[in-house]
């Protein structure tokens, strides 16, 4: 346990060592010069004797750790502050040239408990110089007061006592920093949007910035992610591929730096991190969009680069914009790129493994599942040449049964191309070149008109997004076609203000058992509706709504950007 308590204990016994060299110095300058305990003078000398001997029982039992260190701390500046005022007192009042001994109470203060310490000390230092003072000048009339002296010595500590504060304070805001910086939170791809707006959120808590800007992207890929935080929450912005150009000027783009008033339309002063020092760069004019992100005041921004991203902090009225400021958002920023980077790292192993998984699967599916269906195919025709005409009803359901068998032979298949990577299944990946692969497809397979309404998206979605949306298409497809008996599926896609993907999947097939609207909610609570759709949209966080009639069925489902947001 001594560990945990051990800076606090070395504050202690450094405490308690200064008291020691106080007192039995006070006792050799009054040997030397006794001239200072002009009025009670045996009281005055008893007293700093019995302080030295309280000095070595504190010193004693400090450097020893015995028993717990807070209750001593707050009881042995009491009995200081105490002894202080009282030899004081007997030493000239205020006058007396043992009034330093209230700057060792300041200083033991701030140590302790930083600015708060220094504050209330110096309010009860300055109480008791106050009242011995007042008690020398009216009740005694003492003739040798000097009022200029006092009032100096008063000065004095005040100034001494704001220059501790301001000391105090830095230290724990330096050992708050310092905290936060070891208690960075993990992130993981598992977590989502969410996990990088935690992120931006304690990197805002960290830097104490009320507003706060990180932008990143993979690699080549032109597309920003941005996320902004402001009024205690973060929250996506929405990018375009060249929104990252107005970010930083041009001149510093690749370098950390610092405008202390961003406030003005003209080009201001920058402070320049290179290499290892801070030097002043030419004036330079923020751009209006990042202005406009982060309000006005001081601007600090860092850049970071790793192997499979890269991007910039930019962190806004920060209320400590210095040199120092600066120098710990550097460090803020490589804690957070290598919190992406590993998460983008992880990601990409777990989509290796998937695809190294979908393969594999794809495989065994092609070398058993299928091969059966054909072996069983041939079988069936087979049987079917032998009997002839000589059964109509033995005949039907053989023919029944081939079809039921090319069905499933079909749906198979699509799973199998489905499973291919990338690279075999084409080198374009977007979900409108999915679609329109999957078109000439399913109208070959089940001998209907898939009709493809979609506008070419101003951005191409995130790749999970898109993979999940192109799934929940083609079993609805399939099922229109499969059960329904649909001749004609009309397909919509188009993209929302938020972000998010909208699907709308329409056909004129017999509809559903049911008939009228129903919302995710509702069909979950029937146990009704296509389940596995159903169920991919509520993992998304989505929304599906579904209008059933005896002309044909509509899905509607919506799609979030990110799939943190699920229903409760």
């Amino acid at each position: 346990m001594q560990s945990i308590y051990a800076p606090r204990l070395r504050t202690e016994r450094v405490i308690a060592a200064g008291r020691v060299l106080l007192a039995a110095g006070s006792l050799f300058a009054i040997g030397w010069d006794p001239s200072a305990l002009i009025k009670h003078a045996a009281t005055a000398y008893s007293l700093m004797l019995g302080y030295f001997g309280y000095s070595l029982l504190v010193a004693l039992l400090v450097w020893r750790a015995l028993g717990n260190l807070r209750l001593p701390g707050l009881l042995t500046h009491l009995v200081d502050l105490g002894f202080f005022s009282v030899f004081l007192y007997f030493t000239s009042g205020p006058a007396s040239p043992f009034f330093a001994y209230f700057v060792f109470a300041l200083i033991c203060a701030t140590l302790r408990w930083q600015w708060r310490g220094a504050v209330w000390t110096a309010a009860a230092c300055l109480a008791a110089f106050a009242g011995v003072s007042f008690y020398f000048a009216e009740v005694l009339a003492d003739p040798s007061f000097e009022s200029t002296q006092t009032i100096m010595r008063v000065l004095y500590m005040l100034v001494v006592a704001g220059l501790l504060s301001h000391l105090g304070r830095h230290e724990q805001r330096t050992r708050q920093e310092m905290t936060a910086l070891a208690t960075w939170p993990p992130l993981s791809p598992a977590t989502g949007g969410a996990g990088f707006r935690s992120l931006v959120e304690h990197a805002a808590r960290t830097l104490r910035a009320p507003q706060l800007v990180l932008s990143w992207r993979r690699g080549d890929d032109p597309r920003l992610t941005v996320l902004r935080y402001q009024d205690g929450t973060s929250s996506p912005v929405a990018s375009t591929s060249g929104f990252a150009a107005g970010l930083a000027p041009p001149e510093l783009a690749t370098s950390s730096f610092l405008v202390p008033d961003a406030e003005r339309e003209a080009r201001a002063p920058v402070l320049l991190h290179r290499g290892d020092r801070l030097e002043p760069w030419h004036g330079v004019a923020l751009p209006a969009g990042l202005r406009e992100l982060l309000g006005p005041g001081p601007v600090i921004s860092v850049p970071w680069r790793g192997q499979l991203a890269s991007g910039r902090l930019f962190v806004g009225g920060r209320p400590y914009a210095d040199a120092d400021g600066l120098l710990l958002a550097e460090v803020v920023t490589e804690l957070m790129g290598a919190r992406i980077e590993a998460a983008l790292l992880l990601e990409q192993t777990r989509e290796v493994a998937a695809a190294e998984e979908r393969m594999r699967l794809a495989r065994d599916l092609h070398d058993g599942i299928l091969q059966s269906f054909t072996g069983i195919g041939l079988r069936v025709a087979a049987i079917r040449r032998q009997l002839g005409s000589r059964n109509a009803e033995v005949e039907e359901r053989l023919a029944e049964l081939q079809r039921l068998l090319a069905a499933e032979q079909r749906d198979l298949r699509f799973v199998l191309q489905d499973l291919e990577p990338p690279s075999q299944a084409g080198s374009d990946s977007s979900l409108e070149s999915r679609l329109a692969t999957l078109v000439p497809r399913v109208e070959q397979a089940w001998q209907l008109e898939l009709v493809l309404d979609a506008v070419r998206l101003e951005e191409e979605l995130p790749e999970e997004l898109a993979r999940e949306a192109y799934f929940l298409v083609r079993e609805a497809v399939l099922n229109a076609a499969r059960h329904g008996r649909a001749r004609r599926v009309e397909l919509r896609l188009a993209r929302e203000v938020d972000g998010g993907l909208l699907l709308s999947i329409r056909d004129d097939g017999r509809g559903f058992p049911f008939q009228g609207q129903f919302d995710l909610a509702t069909l979950a609570a029937m146990a009704a509706g296509p389940r596995s759709l159903r169920e991919r949209v509520a993992a998304r966080g989505g929304d599906l709504l579904l209008d059933s009639g005896p002309a044909g069925a509509t899905i509607t489902i919506h799609l979030p950007l990110s799939p943190e947001e699920k229903p409760q």
